[in-house]
């Protein structure tokens, strides 16, 4: 570490900061339960295996937490409740003049995961700054207040999720104002929607083979690929290019309000998909993203796109889909034979307007937790170098 080291403050060994406790024992998936008295923490994003009922190996209260460091995946959470761990997963505990909520977050990105390997003995091997123990735990309240605002919002973006699928579900299958139903192959429609399958009123366009032969004349294009495709959003950050002949061009090329719908990969990627509009032009689609171009005076793009996004589009999809582990994937019969729940244009514009406003509002909701992302990133580079230096009052160093 080749920082100045502020003054006052201490470069210090890691292990000198913290204590790794002893695990006593460690569980797997097979010895949990789905609910429970106590967590038991494993090295996902959602830090969670299940739970257990006997006596966890690991005490903690909302006031006096620990830290733990998952050894394969770099993730570093703070408890507050009792827990117990999985195999490489560190408990670790602040030393005498040392913050936990401080070690928190002093850990916390501090080790980049780089492959699925073991990452304690180069979070071992690390150097950190440590300030005196005021000044850590002023650092931490700081931090600590933009993380609850951060969550917040985060719980604020689920419960729109939540009733945006409630929603989805209760337009797209009963509509909007309906008193009159009729029995149909999934279920109670109203009376007045028809019913056909997709290939009825859309054309279902596949994609290009990558390192398929190339004859002739050829040109590089732009591709989008199944990392493009997100679940009601396209990241385009990153578009990579692809050969194709000259003369094939427009079969594969991407055209304005175009659907696209994965082929597969994991069960949450099967079937996902949004609206193209042109954003790059030409552009072209690989084979695993189909394109479904639809009649737009029967079906709007937008009200297929939510249909298919819904629970009764996922359903249909892991219904038909051929499944491994973890994997399913789809071809262009079965999605040509996608049953289509058919509203006149003018409700379908109704419905898609509902659904809309639920896009817009979690759109600036997502907009918000991605600034507070970055305040929070900007604060730990300036407050955990001492670059800013936190001011504090005698009383706040007695207490110390």
């Amino acid at each position: 570490m080749s920082e100045v080291i502020p003054e006052g403050w201490r470069l210090l060994e890691a292990e000198e900061i913290y204590s790794r406790m002893r695990v006593q024992k460690v569980y797997d998936r097979h010895q949990v339960h789905q609910d429970g008295k106590f967590p038991v923490i494993d090295q996902s994003e959602s830090g969670c295996i299940g739970f257990i009922n006997n006596d966890p190996d690991f005490l903690c209260t909302p006031s006096s937490p620990l830290t733990t460091f998952a050894n394969h995946t770099c993730f570093v959470r703070q408890m507050r409740k009792s827990f117990s761990v999985i195999q490489n997963v560190f408990p670790l505990k602040a030393k005498k003049d040392v913050s936990q909520e401080f070690l928190f977050h002093m850990l916390n990105g501090s080790i980049k995961q780089d492959g699925y390997k073991g990452h304690y003995p180069a979070l071992r091997e690390t150097q950190f700054l440590l300030p005196p123990l005021p000044e850590q735990q002023k650092i931490a309240t700081i931090l600590s207040s933009v993380d609850d605002v951060i969550e917040k919002t985060r719980a604020q973006i689920d419960k729109l999720k939540d009733l945006k699928t409630g929603m989805m579900q209760e337009l797209l299958t009963q509509g909007i104002g309906h008193t009159e139903f009729k029995d149909s192959p999934v279920g109670r429609i109203p009376a007045s929607w028809s019913e056909c399958i997709l290939q009825d009123i859309a054309v279902v366009q596949t994609g290009v083979a990558k390192n398929g032969k190339l004859t002739g004349d050829f040109i590089e294009v732009p591709y989008l690929r199944v990392a493009n495709v997100q679940d009601g959003y396209l990241d385009l950050t990153e578009i990579k290019t692809i050969s194709i002949e000259a003369s094939r061009l427009d079969r594969f090329l991407l055209r304005d309000e175009d659907v696209l719908v994965n082929e597969g990969g994991d069960f949450d990627k099967l079937g996902r998909g949004f609206i193209w509009r042109n954003q790059v032009s030409p552009c072209v689609h690989q084979n695993h993203v189909f394109v479904v171009r639809t009649n737009k005076a029967k079906l709007l793009p937008l009200f297929f796109n939510y249909l298919s996004g819904s629970e009764y589009g996922k359903k249909y999809y892991l219904g038909c889909a051929k499944q491994t582990t973890n994997l399913a994937s789809l071809n262009s019969t079965q999605l040509k034979a996608f049953p289509i729940l058919l509203p006149s244009i003018q409700e379908q514009k109704g419905i898609c307007d509902v659904l809309q406003s639920f896009d817009e509002k979690l759109q600036q909701v997502k907009a918000k937790l991605e600034s507070l992302l970055i305040l929070k990133k900007a604060l730990m580079q300036d407050l955990l170098t001492g670059k800013v230096r936190v001011k504090f009052d005698s009383r706040e160093v007695a207490a110390a």
